[in-house]
């Protein structure tokens, strides 16, 4: 019975969680994603031809990039439509 009732309360939690905040959640996700890409832009411009700030302080950044680094370059320079919101 309580396993039932656990199931139960959980279904409930997802129920309430889609209804009233996913939207929020991914609305939330989805601004983080842009301000990253705009750091990264800003900092590491160069590599795409795009210089904003020198040389110096985006090798100084470089460490701390350097993990996200391929996924960033591979979002700048895919093909895009008009269409794409996302």
């Amino acid at each position: 019975m309580s396993a039932r009732l656990d199931r139960v309360v959980a279904i409930l939690k997802d129920v309430l969680y889609g209804m009233f905040l996913h939207e929020h959640v991914v609305a939330q996700r989805k601004a983080a994603r842009r301000i990253e890409q705009l750091l990264f832009l800003v900092t590491m411009g160069d590599i795409v031809g795009i210089p904003i700030i020198p040389p110096y302080y985006s090798l100084r950044l470089m460490a701390h990039y350097s993990l996200d680094l391929d996924k960033w370059k591979r979002f700048v320079i895919r093909e895009r439509d008009f269409t794409d919101f996302g």
